[in-house]
């Protein structure tokens, strides 16, 4: 149900150069429900700017969000300059990209800040797992490039020690190497490439449709992630996407 929220931005943390994380508490006694993958938009005078809830969706009191800050934009100005303390207010939550709760695995494929809503899904996701979880493995193929460019890498990784069906990789598509990163789950080249050269390898054209897959990042990005998936012999309605906003 979309509804208004007054906030207060509780935490701020500059996780790369230009990525930050924010996160908004909400007025004591306020709770917000929302779909792992729906978003919140941020209302700016008489603007609004949409931003996916990178949070799990068991977290009632409070959400987070995983933005690029992009120089003179009317977002990105307005959270550069909103201290922690300060008030936002956001209507929502709203949006269809949300996972399919069906028994096939989910892979997930993030450039960028696309990265928000698929935290969303795969933290919810795995809340409760036990060691015997029956449940549909998770992997996540996230597109950056370069080391210096990473972020929420450690989060990851904690979540693949403690969750078995949960696999991920970082791929950076301009490192020249991967000295001082965990090569279990780094890999050089595009997201395409790592599941063109490694990944599909060990699928036959019968089991890449036992699976869907989740897209999200800008336009461009996801219609060429698309484009491959098509190629490759996938089913369209196992393919799920969205394109960020800035």
């Amino acid at each position: 149900m979309i509804r208004d929220y007054t906030t207060t931005l509780t935490q701020k943390d500059q996780l790369t150069r230009n990525i930050w994380r924010f996160v908004f508490s909400l007025e004591k006694g306020e709770s917000i429900d929302f779909i792992a993958g729906q978003y919140m938009l941020l209302k700016i005078n008489d603007s609004y700017r949409q931003y996916s809830i990178s949070s799990p969706a068991y977290q009632k009191e409070s959400f987070e969000l995983i933005v690029e800050l992009i120089s003179g934009g009317l977002a990105s100005t307005y959270l550069k300059d909103l201290a922690v303390g300060g008030a936002a207010y956001f209507k929502g939550p709203a949006g269809v990209f949300t996972l399919n709760h069906s028994e096939k695995n989910k892979i997930f494929l993030a450039t960028g800040t696309g990265i928000a809503p698929m935290k969303s899904m795969i933290e919810t996701s795995l809340h409760g797992d036990d060691v015997l979880s029956d449940k549909p493995d998770l992997y996540l193929l996230f597109g950056l490039k370069t080391k210096q460019d990473m972020y929420l890498y450690e989060e990851f990784r904690q979540l693949a020690s403690q969750h078995t069906r949960f696999h991920f990789f970082i791929c950076l598509s301009r490192a020249e190497d991967l000295n001082g990163l965990d090569p279990r789950y780094s890999r050089i080249g595009r997201v395409n490439k790592y599941l063109n050269d490694q990944f599909v390898e060990g699928f036959s054209p019968q089991t890449l449709n036992d699976n869907e897959y989740y897209v999200c990042g800008s336009r461009l990005i996801v219609d060429s992630l698309r484009d491959f998936l098509t190629s490759l012999g996938i089913n369209r309605e196992d393919v799920f996407f969205e394109n960020f906003t800035v």
